[in-house]
């Protein structure tokens, strides 16, 4: 191999660590403020609604599958807790309604699927704007609906300084990294990804494993829905808006293929935190609002085609590797 491929080779492999380097040195410069304490945690609450639904979009893109669907339902489960919440006083009964909706509309989302067939980003899309209706209609005429302090205290409480919020997505992060790694339901996910009709011929139940996976992700849903509203005090309208994109660019940035079969969870956490530094980073150096979604579609399509084009060139290589081999 040439220098220059192997220049080029490097470049596409580590392309996102390399640009996630050249970004902390560039904020470091420019806005040092951002590195404070106090600004760390407020960044870790945001961070963990988005990490939240991102583990179980991890788990979903392992198996060849992607779900537009989880900022509704975020928004859809945030706006149920609000309502219960109005109708008994209780969060606890509001989140269990808001994780159970939640994950009735994953189970739809996977037997559509798995079962039927359908496409993931139709179904997907489709369901996406089910619940945005849903969630509207529930709002009615109330575009801002505002919750007593009590309501706050599970998104805005803090132990040892720091906020309940990322204590229980650190959890549930580190449980989400010993069953991918240690379970045999998560050697089973990696497997579907990288060939399911070769593990389904092996007597695996597809369907179950995909099905277990929408579960997880619509649980997940419902408890960052509920930590959201928490956090802000209340319920407004279109308040789930984007927030697929920012999940699906985290897990992509955290190295796992859209492709499914490749990645990790551990990759997640890490691009949860660069997607939130960034959308952060807009706010500080006052970013017109218009250029957002420029900017989130960009964030998303770069990682897609850089993730594209490792494959590509790992292809290559292999390639290249058995031809030397042949021909020595």
């Amino acid at each position: 191999m040439s220098g220059i491929n192997r220049v080029k080779s490097l470049v596409f492999k580590n392309a996102t660590p390399i640009l996630i380097a050249l970004l902390a040195v560039f904020v470091l410069i420019k806005m040092p403020v951002f590195f404070t304490i106090s600004n760390l945690m407020s960044l870790g609450s945001q961070a963990a609604i988005w990490g939240l639904a991102a583990i179980g979009m991890t788990m979903l893109i392992l198996t060849g599958v992607t779900d537009v669907s989880v900022g509704a339902q975020i928004y859809l489960g945030g706006v149920l807790v609000v309502r219960v919440y109005q109708a008994t006083e209780s969060m606890l009964l509001g989140l269990l309604c808001s994780m159970i909706v939640c994950m009735l509309v994953s189970a739809f989302n996977g037997y559509a699927i798995v079962k039927l067939g359908l496409p993931s980003m139709i179904t997907t899309l489709a369901m996406q704007q089910v619940c945005n209706g849903l969630a509207s209609i529930i709002i009615g005429r109330d575009s801002v609906i505002k919750m007593p302090d009590a309501f706050s205290k599970l998104g805005q409480s803090r132990l040892f300084n720091i906020p309940i919020s990322v204590i229980i997505f650190l959890l549930l992060f580190l449980i989400s990294v010993v069953v991918m790694n240690h379970t045999r339901f998560g050697r089973y996910v990696y497997a579907i990804g990288n060939n399911s009709d070769a593990i389904a011929a092996s007597g695996v139940n597809v369907f179950r494993i995909r099905e277990i996976t929408f579960l997880v992700t619509g649980a997940l849903c419902g408890l960052a829905g509920t930590i959201n509203v928490s956090r802000i005090g209340g319920a407004q309208f279109g308040m789930g808006a984007q927030m697929e994109f920012s999940c699906m660019a985290a897990v992509v940035v955290g190295g796992t293929s859209m492709l499914g079969g490749s990645g990790n969870i551990i990759g997640t956490l890490l691009g949860v935190f660069v997607i939130a530094s960034m959308d952060q980073l807009l706010r500080m150096f006052n970013v017109s609002i218009y250029l957002y979604n420029v900017f989130w579609g960009g964030v998303v399509l770069f990682t897609v085609s850089m993730d594209l084009l490792k494959k590509y060139q790992e292809k290559r290589e292999r390639e290249m590797r058995l031809a030397t081999d042949r021909n020595s």
